[in-house]
């Protein structure tokens, strides 16, 4: 899937050490093949059913990642003219390759990793040594991201077409209460497409692998105990858990690199944490241009509220409709879900005077 995630689920590599010359290696690579496709679907299952099951953090964060994105790209090429000259002020060039790194390179962590890929990219991209180098390493950072057509538009017009022909089938079934429920649970699994959507708007790609070759740094080996240490480093209680479960966990990261992304329910936190570190947000004119506002915190909290919202509404109102016309188990599920997925969304946004953005 293109949904943006940390951990993968896959069958180990002997797995797949076997010779196909003899009898007992097609034995073996037959019984691979099938305990390695119980393992990716068991996967799939598990990514999918926590999409579903609470979509909010995944819708907020990415439509805070898209803001920032935009704002960013925006006041690019801005200037502000201070009081008493007529001369106006701008971004240098060194400025703006900080935050295009920022914008192409920001869902990478920062905290508790082994590498740092802002500093070794601040390193990389000197504008003022390379400046056609940098132009192209940063149009081959934009390029590795899936065209939108293809990790968007493809997902939308299987469930658009799967829909479509549940409604053609439909009328085949009246008074088939099985056929309402099936109605309402693909009404219901809209948030997935919701999710898939939004994250083929992110232009920072999730494959960390470009930005490893822009460094030309090789990948670092680390053990359990190295990631429980790496764990104590961060700075926020929440993050720290989530680094020490992963770290038990022991599951390998979905791309073998030097740089590590995070989970797409935290990317809006750390694009804005790429972009506190710029020295461009120490321009206060800038700042002011960019930071996240009470109103937009409320605005961008709304619109993942209708997300979330719209589809929980339509498949509650079937459930609810269908005879025996009144709340069941089925519906109060859907309730109950809808209540506790947008409560986290309007408590998702902080509300930090110190650090806004």
């Amino acid at each position: 899937m293109t949904i943006p995630r940390r951990l993968v689920l896959e069958p180990p590599k002997w797995f797949f050490d076997f010779n196909v010359n003899h009898m007992s290696g097609l034995i073996k690579a037959l019984f691979s093949l099938c305990v390695a496709g119980v393992i990716v679907t068991l996967d799939t299952t598990v990514w999918v059913f926590m999409i579903m099951v609470a979509p909010a953090p995944f819708i907020f964060s990415g439509l805070l990642e898209v803001v920032l994105d935009y704002r960013i790209i925006r006041n690019l090429m801005s200037s502000h003219t201070r009081r008493g000259e007529d001369q106006p002020v701008g971004l240098d060039k060194a400025q703006r390759v900080q935050l295009l790194t920022a914008v192409l390179a920001g869902n990478l962590g920062m905290e508790g990793v082994p590498a740092n890929p802002q500093k070794e990219l601040e390193k990389v991209l000197d504008i003022s040594k390379h400046p056609e180098e940098v132009e192209l390493q940063l149009r081959a950072m934009l390029a590795s991201q899936y065209p939108f057509g293809a990790a968007v538009g493809a997902p939308i017009l299987l469930y658009i077409g799967s829909f479509i022909y549940t409604l053609a089938t439909i009328r085949s079934t009246d008074g088939d209460r099985g056929a309402a429920r099936a109605l309402a649970f693909g009404i219901w699994w809209m948030s997935i497409v919701h999710v898939t959507a939004i994250s083929g708007c992110l232009l920072a790609s999730n494959n960390p692998n470009t930005t490893a070759a822009i460094v030309k740094q090789k990948g670092i080996e680390v053990g359990l105990q190295k990631r429980l240490d790496y764990a104590n480093e961060r700075s926020e209680m929440e993050d720290k858990i989530q680094a020490r479960l992963e770290a038990w966990s022991r599951l390998p990261l979905s791309y073998k690199a030097r740089y590590e992304p995070v989970w797409m329910w935290t990317r809006g936190k750390s694009k804005a944490g790429w972009l506190r570190r710029t020295s461009a947000w120490r321009q206060h004119w800038f700042r002011e241009k960019v930071e996240m506002t009470n109103p937009g915190w409320v605005f961008l909290a709304s619109v993942a509220f209708s997300l979330v919202l719209f589809p929980c509404a339509l498949a509650f109102w079937i459930e609810y409709s269908t005879p025996a016309k009144g709340l069941g188990c089925r519906s109060l599920t859907i309730l109950g879900m809808n209540i506790s997925e947008n409560f986290r969304n309007f408590f998702m946004p902080r509300f930090d005077s110190q650090e806004k953005f």
